[in-house]
């Protein structure tokens, strides 16, 4: 706060400081654990001193904020600086800015006066810095009844229930002395809760085959310690299917298979019996199949080769060539040959090529 500056003035064997206001600050103010570096003699120097909150206010603030500043001091130095609050030492929740020391507390001040002591030295000259104050705090915080307690606090199903769960745990939380049971959709009885420990209860909930109840409800009946019944319905539906009841199979008499009777026996027979006729021969696994005769071939018979006619100028009469015969040593006969083809007429240009014709084969017949 900004007021009348106050000055120090240095002397050779003592120092006296003055607040804002005149009001003289005497050694016995400081507490008796500060450190002996406080009660030292300063250097000549002259320093104005504003405290926040100010010496002997009232203020309502539960975390007010402290600070003290030496006006005068080039800065101070924070190796020197030690803050204590009430005789506690808080001097790791101070800071220092230049040659102000600035506190907030991190916890609320409880009702009543608070006392503030700040020492420290000038940076530059050495000189002793020191002040102690003090102030009233009448902020109270509001303290509400104490909550009574909730006879039922919690109730939860143990584990997920999936399509074929047959047994699962329902629990209850809540205040000594709860009795009560448990009920679910389809289920088809009442589960009692029994005490799990101080405070928790359980229901063994089993749920037998054959239930199909996809969106069941499970819910708790209690009866407090006064007496007083109380219906907890749990907010989520379950899907409570298990497996299909087993159809018993219903055996029918079967009826007897019937029992043929026998053919009866003729006692006469005729006496005319025919005489088996023979069977043929029957061929053995091991005999040969007899192989077909071999087919006679005939002896091909060779042709006679072709013969070249010379040629024949038209100055020279035409000759008549017989054709060859076939050679001695073929026995078979021949065939006669036919007559030869009426001459055409001769060309005057060209040479004229007669070929003679080829005799045509008489089939030999097989001996």
């Amino acid at each position: 706060s900004v007021g009348v500056a106050a000055t120090r003035i240095a002397a050779p064997a003592r120092t006296v400081a003055l607040r804002d206001g005149g009001e003289p600050l005497a050694r016995t103010a400081l507490p008796a654990n500060l450190p002996a570096q406080a009660l030292a003699p300063a250097a000549a120097g002259a320093f104005v001193i504003s405290e926040t909150p100010r010496n002997g206010a009232q203020i309502h603030e539960p975390y007010p904020a402290v600070s003290v500043r030496f006006a005068g001091a080039t800065a101070i130095d924070p190796r020197s600086l030690r803050v204590l609050v009430d005789g506690r030492d808080v001097t790791h929740d101070a800071s220092v800015v230049g040659d102000q020391v600035l506190f907030t507390p991190r916890a609320a001040l409880a009702p009543g006066t608070h006392s503030v002591a700040v020492t420290g030295r000038d940076a530059s000259t050495g000189a002793a810095l020191a002040d102690a104050w003090s102030f009233d705090d009448s902020f109270t915080f509001a303290v509400g009844p104490a909550p009574t307690p909730y006879p039922v606090s919690a109730i939860w199903v143990d584990r997920w229930i999936v399509p074929g769960t047959n047994a699962f745990d329902v629990y209850v939380e809540g205040a000594p002395g709860i009795t009560g049971y448990v009920g679910i959709d389809g289920g088809g009885g009442f589960f009692p809760l029994t005490v799990n420990s101080a405070y928790s209860y359980v229901a063994h909930v089993f749920v037998p085959n054959g239930v199909n109840q996809p969106f069941a409800r499970i819910a708790a009946r209690i009866t407090l310690p006064n007496g007083e019944l109380q219906t907890i319905v749990l907010p989520q539906r379950f899907n409570l299917v298990t497996a299909p009841l087993a159809v018993p199979t219903t055996s029918y008499p079967t009826r007897p298979t019937p029992t043929p009777s026998p053919r009866p026996v003729p006692t006469r027979r005729s006496v005319d019996v025919p005489a088996p006729s023979p069977a043929p021969p029957q061929r053995g696994v091991l005999t040969a199949t007899p192989a077909p005769p071999p087919a006679h071939t005939p002896t091909p018979v060779p042709s006679p080769k072709p013969v070249r006619v010379p040629v024949i100028w038209r100055t020279q009469p035409p000759v008549k060539i017989a054709p060859t015969l076939a050679p001695a040593s073929v026995t078979t006969p021949q065939p006669t040959a036919s007559p030869s083809p009426a001459p055409r007429p001769e060309q005057t240009r060209r040479p004229l090529i007669r070929r003679t014709p080829r005799p045509t084969p008489t089939p030999t017949v097989a001996p």
